[in-house]
């Protein structure tokens, strides 16, 4: 999903959501027709990735081969789940190569020789600190050469060495990592436009992977060693395994052989699965005066001109992306509670989750989430969309973007 807003003085502030494909020939595809784009500038100021699942981010390495990046913005999470994503959840077809951009995106870059390419790796956290609308939002400098961005080169007060070394290595000529909670909103200077993140991670206590002792102390679930030195004993097998040097060179069964060492600490229970996909909302700043939502078409060649018929119009100008994450009542209210009453009255236009997947969807998600319009990011085949997900959401306004043709919107807005 890519975004570009078009400033009064021609200037522009671009944006990518998620950056892969099941076909390598429709990645392809859609990485030649944006380079080709005259509309998209040289680099793309803020790029998200929702997960790290193969289909949602083997696309970053040909994109960063065409543009910089002056942000890439990543979901956070602890330590512990990222290890668990890595190498059990990895089971299921997560590359090396996607395992190392977990683990460590600056060594991902550094082994592909992209290090130059990004100016920021942005990890976002989860956790219940609501909207933090009350103090001054993040802002991203736009139109910047990244090594002139005025931004701490390693900021360490949110997360500690240790855990740095696996969320997001940072090294020597590498790019430099800011952390930020989920509740922060995001405004791109000079541009009326407002981002926010949703992360819904749990924690491992929550999870149930994660004891604490009478006497306060945190314990791994199985072994019922202090978090501390299981963290230890995690990292000498990453060490051991080189699953800290470049992915070219890892070892066959490194994965088997990281999944015995978790899970002789944490258990095998699929209960510790977490629900991380880093949701975006994107909308024209709430001073925005005069939007005019053209409304959505579904695109095949450029999108048609701003009086031309459209198949579908709206006056609310949010869009909300979702990744793959599972959506169900519970995590409904907690995002409705996470953007404020404001702002979710405000979604329009909903990516279905997970390309229409009956796993990230339950009965009545429609009529609860209830925006203008949803779209599915589909192949159109196989169980993708879902019949159950179809049936849920007959009755709305749906559309598709699959491998022959996009789904399109534009609109108009100016703040006084």
């Amino acid at each position: 999903m890519t975004g570009v807003v078009i400033g009064k003085e021609e200037n522009a502030f671009s944006w990518v959501y998620d950056c892969g494909s099941k076909s390598s020939n429709a990645m392809g595809s859609a990485l030649a027709r944006t380079a080709s784009w005259s509309v998209w500038p040289d680099r793309i100021n803020m790029l998200v990735l929702s997960h790290f699942d193969d289909d949602h981010v083997n696309g970053l390495e040909d994109l960063l081969k065409q543009r910089e990046v002056d942000f890439l913005v990543l979901p956070y999470s602890e330590w512990q789940q990222r290890v668990r994503d890595v190498a059990v959840g990895g089971l299921k077809g997560i590359s090396a190569s996607t395992a190392q951009l977990q683990l460590s995106p600056a060594m991902w870059l550094q082994s592909k020789n992209l290090s130059a390419k990004v100016g920021t790796l942005l990890l976002v956290r989860g956790g219940s600190s609501g909207p933090q609308d009350g103090r001054d939002p993040l802002r991203l400098p736009t139109g910047l050469n990244p090594d002139e961005l005025d931004i701490d080169r390693q900021r360490e007060d949110s997360l500690d060495k240790r855990e740095l070394s696996i969320a997001a290595s940072t090294l020597a000529g590498g790019p430099g990592v800011q952390v930020m909670q989920h509740g922060t909103p995001v405004h791109p200077d000079g541009f009326p436009m407002e981002f926010m993140f949703y992360n819904a991670e749990v924690s491992g206590k929550d999870l149930g992977i994660i004891n604490i002792t009478e006497s306060g102390d945190l314990v791994s679930k199985k072994s019922g060693l202090p978090l501390q030195q299981v963290r230890d004993k995690i990292e000498a097998e990453i060490s051991n395994l080189g699953l800290d040097k470049p992915f070219s060179s890892w070892p066959s069964g490194w994965r088997a052989a990281l999944k015995k060492c978790y899970e002789s600490h944490f258990g095998s229970s699929s209960a510790a699965k977490n629900n991380i996909s880093l949701c975006m909302y994107a909308a024209p700043r709430l001073d925005a005066q005069e939007i005019d939502l053209c409304g959505l078409f579904q695109e095949h060649d450029t999108p048609p001109d701003v009086d031309a018929g459209y198949s579908f119009r709206s006056d609310r100008p949010a869009v909300l992306c979702t990744g793959d994450l599972r959506i169900d009542a519970n995590v409904i209210s907690t995002m409705q509670s996470h953007f404020n009453g404001i702002r979710w009255n405000r979604i329009g236009i909903t990516q279905v989750p997970h390309h229409g997947s009956e796993h990230s969807w339950v009965s009545g998600n429609a009529k609860s989430l209830a925006p203008s319009a949803f779209v599915h990011c589909a192949p159109g085949k196989g169980a993708h969309p879902h019949a159950n997900v179809v049936i849920d959401l007959d009755g709305y306004t749906v559309f598709t973007a699959d491998y022959k043709s996009s789904v399109g919107l534009k609109y108009h807005f100016f703040v006084s």
